[in-house]
Parts: C-alpha cells; structure tokens; sequence
C-alpha cells in the first residue's frame, strides 16, 4: 500500500501520531487539527461516560438538548452551530449503536502509547502541519506545541476565531491549509495568538 496523506481532529489526530510512530511507511503526510493523544485530563462529560452502569443513562437522557450543549464547549462562536447542523448531529446520534459507539469511545480515549512514541517521533523526517483552533476551550496549546517540538519537520498554524472543532468553524481556512501542504507546499509557522478573552479558558487542563 502507498503511503497516504492523513487527516484527524481531537482523538483522530492522536490516532494519526499512533499511526506515526508505529507505522510511519503508511504516512506521507500528517495534518492534525486540534488533536488529542498527549497526557492530558478529560473533561466532565467524558470522565462522566465512563462510570460504571452509565449507558442507560446516556440512552435514558439523550436528547437535542445535549447537542445545543455542543458549541458552548468545542466552538469558539457557538452561534455558529446552526439549527441545521444541531439537527444533523443529533440524527446522527439518537440511535442507540451511536450512543454506544460514543461511551466506548469515552472509554478509550486515553492515548498513553503516545507518550512513548515520542522519541520516535524526534528522528521522523515525516512532514506535519499542526493547525489549532486558537480559542480551543478543551485543549491546551501545549499540546500543539509539544508535537511542534517533537516533529522536526512541522509547522504550526494557529486560526483566530476557531475553537477545537475549527474544520467545522473555519472550513475554508482548514480545507487551503490542508490542500496546499497536500499538494506539497511546505508550511511555515504562524505567530502565536495572545491570550484568550476574559471568560474562555480551557476547560481540559494538561496533565503533566
């Protein structure tokens, strides 16, 4: 099989750096836009998933309301989250294979195996672009940062205005940064942003 250009956001970025690490013939690009899979601690409502006998309950009290939740915690304008797409989520996931789907999720998405990959992600040429969602609310920007230093061939690019699900936020920015690393372009640092304002602080604090 070729080696492939791979994308993932929040926990399917840090199955990317996983994919790294173990498998890096299978790569020849990496992008990774406000990912998980560094040492860091869940937030509640995961933490919350994955108490003992908790599935009637999500099945029991699932409902739009929880996805009108959704912007207030991953979008950095949560009137960005239209009816439509609060809609589209929650079709998505009122069935009950989904609900499943997301407690198992909850339950491994601790990613320790990263932590020890990380020297074999120092002696890796693979080229990288980290793009982070500069108001992310779940995440740190340690995060970004730590696997800009892990990665010698990367670069990471912070989007103002996007929270931790920026290729939803901020399609057309997300879709010309990946397309032009995709194509080969090689990308360059951004400055980083200055601090958050007043009232959004991250509520997913490094671990370490």
């Amino acid at each position: 099989m070729r080696p492939r250009r791979y994308v993932g956001n929040s926990m399917g970025g840090g199955i990317g750096l996983a994919i790294a690490g173990r498998h890096t013939e299978r790569l020849s690009r990496l992008v990774l836009v406000n990912h998980g899979g560094y040492r860091v601690r869940m937030p509640l409502a995961i933490r919350g998933m994955r108490l003992p006998g908790v599935r009637p309950v999500v099945r029991a009290g699932f409902g739009k309301w929880a996805v009108r939740g959704l912007p207030h915690q991953v979008y950095a304008r949560p009137a960005n989250l239209s009816p439509r797409m609060v809609n589209a989520y929650y079709q998505r996931l009122k069935g009950r294979e989904a609900l499943e789907a997301m407690v198992s999720c909850a339950r491994q998405v601790d990613m320790p195996v990263i932590e020890t990959l990380r020297p074999v992600f120092q002696n890796l040429a693979l080229p990288v672009l980290i793009l982070w969602g500069a108001e992310d609310t779940w995440l740190p920007d340690s995060i970004a940062q730590k696997t800009r230093g892990d990665f010698k061939n990367s670069a990471l690019v912070y989007l103002p205005g996007c929270g931790h699900v920026a290729q939803e936020e901020c399609p057309e920015r997300v879709a010309e940064h990946v397309h032009r690393f995709a194509e080969g372009e090689t990308a360059q640092d951004s400055p980083a942003p200055g601090p958050r304002p007043l009232g959004r602080r991250p509520r997913l604090l490094a671990g370490m």
